[in-house]
């Protein structure tokens, strides 16, 4: 047990030196890192061939071969065979040329007139009187009418014959030779096959035979090992994708086509709609692994059962760590991805669900124990809804087992959503409400060394952190966040706490007395920086950092640029040298942390307190950050900054209001 601990502890050690590396060397080149992301799609989806070996005609099943889906296949051997049977008994069209018919009834007429060239016969009827000869030829010429109407095949005319024989004997009584020299004469084929319409019959023929479908039901076995693998075998194996052959190969191909398609989305999805900033490496491992790993448990759980893939897991780590619209983007295209490679329309409704309530469940997370109460949530109502859609759908086999992992499949992705999301956390610099709430402890040992060195920081970054939380609430950002990044922005100062008035005590000298404007302006914008350092140190997650960095922006130290100045009137100052490094605030959150800062700085100043005086403040506070471009990165609207101000307002006029004198205080 011990061993796989310390493999465990390799391995996660080896995963961060391995990002760290990557961060310094391909933090740029995000497209390359894409790449290895979809290679390693490609590799999921090769898995086939790793669970089931590719068979060829004649090879021998090294193991039991069994269908991990049902699929339908066409049997091509039977289709063709039922195909020639229904040819061989199609009959070809034939057409009837009348043309012959009045041919045969001219050449009557020659042959019992006296030019005929056959002189027998002309001579045997001449023997006759004229109306005798006349109702011979009345006879004989109906006869012939009636049978060429019919229609007299190649095939049948000896047998034509024959019956014309026995008609010119048996009725007309004519003698035998010329019976038969009458029949050699008049009797000759006049029905031919049509050989266009013939063909274009056949062709619908062909057309009409459906092919013949079979079912292979997940589970079935299809070979059995040491069995020979047949044409017919071999069918159902390459339907199923289990051979080389170019009908597998180009279903592989398409298969990783559309995974990278639907990756590549993603990517893009979040960057023109998400609020997380895509292009931070932390940020977008996260996103990547996340689908990677989805793609690899649906794979991989394809082949065994469909109903315990833990896909919800994915979920209660999405809701963790992202916020509306990232988390609703990346879950759908979880969900999706599951019920492509888990093949049943019943997954994707049970994890809809699973969604719903999740998000219902994490909204009030308080403790870890909230993943387990929500896991049973979600177990609980998994079974009507299996129900449901058993009744439903009385076609859909669900046996007991796939009832009972479905059942346990929320208890057991919340117990892994308890252990992985501390582990992600770490590895990807995220924080989720929990990890939020730790950090807001008042014991946590950064909070508690700012209370000690500057209790002056420690109490604005409490006023900071009631006016920006409320004003996130307000504005659509994530209060959480924010509160916990005011409580830490000003961490930087903890170095040379004594350089920050709030620090002072009354009548205590400033240092800054006796320092140049600018060594002084060096001092106060290196706290930042300051604080990113010591926050990195700390392993906090990446954007209370970034917030912490990013909560002054460029602005201009007005106080010592003006004292710059005035000390040195016929020299040019550039402002540059007292603007704070950056960057500027990058979210709504770092946006709101800086005008929360400053709006705090600037009404503590006010000797008259009035809502008129604190609304003025403000307002002018916010008005100087915008025109100085400080929130140009930030997506905030000019709607949200109005329900900022608002915010603000209401919180500074609760908080800075006078308070009643007490009776001696009147005296």
């Amino acid at each position: 047990m011990r061993k796989e601990i310390l493999n465990y502890k390799g391995v996660y050690k080896f995963f961060k030196r391995l990002k760290t590396e990557v961060s310094k060397n391909l933090k740029q080149n995000l497209t390359l890192i894409l790449t290895i992301f979809l290679l390693g799609d490609f590799l999921i989806l090769s898995l086939d061939f790793v669970f089931i070996p590719p068979l060829k005609i004649n090879d021998i099943a090294p193991k039991d071969i069994i269908a991990t889906r049902t699929v339908i296949y066409r049997d091509e051997s039977e289709t063709e065979r039922i195909k020639n049977l229904m040819l061989s008994q199609f009959k070809p069209i034939y057409t009837v040329d009348q043309n012959i018919t009045i041919k045969v009834l001219s050449k009557l007429s020659e042959v019992l007139s006296p030019t005929s060239e056959h002189s027998e016969v002309y001579n045997y009827i001449s023997k006759f009187q004229l109306s005798t000869v006349n109702t011979i030829r009345k006879k004989i010429e109906t006869w012939i009418i009636e049978n060429y109407s019919k229609g007299i095949k190649e095939e049948e005319v000896k047998a034509k014959k024959q019956e014309f024989i026995k008609f010119l004997t048996y009725e007309l009584r004519f003698p035998q030779d010329i019976a038969q020299k009458l029949s050699d004469i008049l009797i000759v084929p006049n029905m031919f096959i049509d050989v266009k319409e013939t063909e274009n019959k056949k062709t619908e023929l062909i057309k009409s035979i459906k092919p013949i479908e079979r079912i292979i039901s997940k589970g079935d076995v299809i070979l059995r090992k040491g069995e020979k693998v047949t044409p017919e075998k071999f069918q159902i194996l390459e339907t199923l994708g289990y051979t080389f052959s170019p009908k597998s190969i180009l279903r592989f191909l398409c298969l990783f086509l559309f995974v990278a398609l639907l990756h590549i989305s993603l990517i893009l999805i979040l960057s023109y709609f998400g609020q997380m900033n895509i292009k931070d490496l932390n940020i977008f491992l996260f996103i990547n692994s996340i689908f990677l790993s989805a793609l690899a448990i649906s794979k991989i759980f394809s082949f065994y059962s469909t109903y315990l893939a833990p896909i919800t897991t994915f979920l209660f780590i999405i809701l963790s760590l992202m916020d509306f619209p990232d988390y609703a983007i990346l879950s759908f295209l979880t969900i999706l991805l599951s019920a492509i490679f888990l093949r049943s329309f019943i997954i994707p409704i049970i994890l809809m669900f699973d969604l719903i309530f999740i998000y219902r469940g994490l909204r009030n997370l308080e403790d870890r124990a909230t993943y387990l109460k929500t896991s049973f949530m979600l177990t609980l109502i998994r079974i009507p809804i299996l129900v449901l859609i058993k009744y439903a759908y009385p076609e859909v086999y669900i046996n007991f087992s796939d009832l009972f992992y479905s059942i346990i499949n929320p208890i057991i992705s919340g117990i892994l959503a308890i252990g992985l999301i501390p582990i992600i956390e770490d590895l990807f610099r995220l924080a989720s409400p929990l990890k939020l709430f730790e950090l807001t402890n008042p014991n946590h040992p950064l909070l508690r060394e700012l209370i000690m060195e500057a209790p002056g920081t420690y109490y604005h970054s409490l006023i900071v952190g009631n006016l920006a939380e409320r004003a996130a609430e307000e504005s659509g950002a994530n209060p959480k966040i924010v509160r916990t990044a005011s409580l830490y922005h000003d961490i930087g100062k903890v170095k040379r706490p004594q350089y920050f008035i709030e620090n002072l005590l009354p009548n205590q000298k400033n240092p800054h007395d006796d320092l140049s404007p600018y060594l002084s302006a060096i001092i106060i914008k290196s706290h930042p920086k300051d604080g990113a350092e010591i926050l990195n140190k700390n392993k906090f997650p990446k954007n209370i950092i970034d917030i912490v960095e990013q909560h002054h922006g460029t602005s201009l130290l007005s106080y010592f640029y003006m004292k710059q100045k005035q000390l040195n009137p016929n020299q040019i100052i550039p402002e540059v040298d007292f603007r704070y490094p950056g960057p500027k605030p990058k979210s709504k959150e770092a946006a709101i942390v800086m005008l929360a800062d400053s709006v705090e700085a600037a009404t503590r100043s006010l000797k008259n307190v009035t809502p008129e005086n604190i609304e003025k403040v403000v307002r002018d506070v916010i008005r100087k950050k915008l025109n100085d471009g400080q929130l140009e990165n930030s997506r905030l609207t000019l709607e949200e900054l109005e329900k900022i101000s608002q915010s603000f307002i209401k919180t500074l006029i609760e908080v800075r209001h006078p308070r009643v004198p007490y009776p001696h205080e009147i005296r």
